[in-house]
């Protein structure tokens, strides 16, 4: 069982997250789409985070911070359970679940086509307290693999940035979609 999984059973996960929603990009939504046969309305939401969460948001994170525009993200829907994608075992998506859920606990750095990865400083993760190698290995991630992710992310993220306003506007995801020509 990975950590992931062992948190998760024993009641806590970053996933179990109540009080925000998990980020993420249309290109997730698609792939969670084609692999639930779900429409990306039923399980994504664009709305306001608490201001306490955008604070410490600002503080800590600023990319992400920056995803906010008006306040508001794209993200999955919440249930009492956490992510509407969380279920008795564990992530009903794994396969397919949206970037950020992959990145953590994660960060990394792109220059020149270089793909640096870091472990994030998190008390409350097991996988933050292993090795990079480690951790990768215990999420069955290859690494020359996972850095290969991280570039696809890296675009996919910094298209949100130019798409984010029209959804923010009320278009429809499906006009969105069309209109970046955003494909998976």
């Amino acid at each position: 069982m990975s950590k992931c999984a062992g948190c998760h059973e024993a009641g806590g996960g970053c996933c179990n997250c109540h009080d925000s929603g998990i980020f993420i990009t249309l290109h997730d939504a698609l792939r969670v789409s084609k692999a639930t046969g779900l429409k990306i309305s039923e399980f994504t939401v664009f709305t306001k985070a608490p201001e306490e969460w955008l604070d410490e948001l600002k503080k800590n994170e600023d990319s992400f911070y920056d995803a906010y525009v008006d306040g508001k993200i794209l993200q999955l829907k919440l249930n009492d359970n956490g992510c509407v994608f969380l279920g008795p075992t564990g992530c009903k998506i794994f396969n397919d679940r949206p970037g950020l859920c992959r990145l953590f606990p994660f960060t990394y750095d792109i220059e020149k086509g270089k793909v640096t990865i870091e472990m994030l400083d998190d008390e409350n993760c097991d996988l933050a307290k292993l090795s990079i190698s480690e951790a990768l290995k215990d999420l069955s991630e290859d690494e020359n693999d996972f850095k290969e992710f991280l570039k696809r992310y890296d675009k996919e993220y910094n298209l949100y940035f130019k798409y984010a306003k029209r959804i923010s506007e009320g278009a429809p995801f499906e006009e969105v979609i069309k209109e970046f020509k955003i494909t998976v």
